[in-house]
């Protein structure tokens, strides 16, 4: 056992990506933007034994520079997995809450087509109740393969916690579930997730229900979720992605709408993804929002190791 898990440990596999990114953004008369040294992401993973596995992911963002604090250094998710039976595993760590099309591939860069991701997977940093769910939390997760899916029960430290990944101040746990299912051409995914959070009586929960169609050239996202807080809807939120597949080019068009209990935002983009090699991708992106004097638009090159 433990010539194996050093056998494990001293051949891990390494890859990654490095993006590095040009922006501009109007709102009403305020202009910023410029380069920025987007990302460096280190993913490890490794088998520890027939039946136990890691994976690591470290992110190193916006030219990560410690000593004059700027950027930020992240660990994204480090785990553990055991097969406890075929098909039937036990995940236990840091981790990518499972919901929507992106959260868990949100920093793989080639792993999608947008530049940006959608305002409530990753909204701005002055608004972040627009955010439908936690993007990740410690957690414990149990996973069984199904025939063309997978379903998913998960524990974590519930909703509201100011330090997620240590103690929980009230020992209420969040619990969540997700099933994805689906077959050649077609795939349908739905998660929920609920807890309250500490000092409150009411429930805080969400839900996402995703349809992903995809007949070469063409494919289709859509994606509606919600989060209540008790029985009042707090957030609503609806997502729509075509694209259009034409050797290494795929240009794509997605909407977007949000709606909470003062206003609803919506907004339309265009863009396109070009990937003149396999180690390396493009990204072009044009977005506006409806009714409001915002725009936004980004040029992104990244490499894969």
């Amino acid at each position: 056992m433990w010539t194996l898990l050093l056998l494990g440990l001293m051949n891990p596999r390494f890859f990654g990506f490095v993006d590095a990114l040009y922006w501009m953004e109007q709102v009403n008369r305020t202009t910023r933007g410029g380069l920025d040294a987007f990302q460096v992401s280190l993913f490890s993973q490794g088998e520890l034994s027939d039946r136990l596995r890691y994976a690591m992911f470290v992110e190193l963002a916006h030219g990560t520079d410690t000593e004059a604090g700027l950027g930020y250094l992240n660990l994204e998710y480090a785990f553990g997995e055991l097969r406890l039976r075929p098909g039937l595993r036990l995940r236990f760590g840091k981790q990518m809450l499972p919901w929507g099309f992106y959260n868990e591939i949100h920093d793989a860069t080639h792993a999608f087509l947008p530049l940006f991701l959608p305002t409530y997977y990753e909204p701005p940093d002055t608004l972040p109740e627009l955010r439908l769910l936690p993007v990740y939390d410690a957690a414990v997760q149990l996973r069984w393969d199904l025939p063309g899916g997978e379903w998913l029960i998960f524990l974590d430290n519930g909703p509201g916690e100011p330090d997620p990944y240590r103690e929980d101040q009230n020992l209420k746990p969040g619990v969540g579930a997700r099933l994805i299912w689906g077959g050649t051409w077609w795939e349908v995914r739905g998660t929920v997730y609920g807890g309250v959070p500490p000092g409150d009586t009411l429930l805080e929960g969400a839900g996402i229900l995703t349809i992903h169609l995809e007949r070469n050239p063409w494919g289709l996202i859509v994606e509606a979720g919600q989060r209540r807080q008790g029985v009042t809807p707090s957030l609503r939120t609806t997502l729509g992605e075509f694209y259009y597949t034409l050797g290494a080019w795929t240009p794509f068009f997605r909407i977007e709408q949000l709606e909470d209990s003062a206003s609803r935002t919506q907004w339309a983009g265009a863009g396109l993804n070009w990937s003149p090699t396999e180690a390396m991708v493009i990204k072009l992106e044009l977005d506006r929002w409806i009714h409001v004097n915002h725009t936004r638009a980004g040029l992104l090159l990244s490499v894969s190791f």
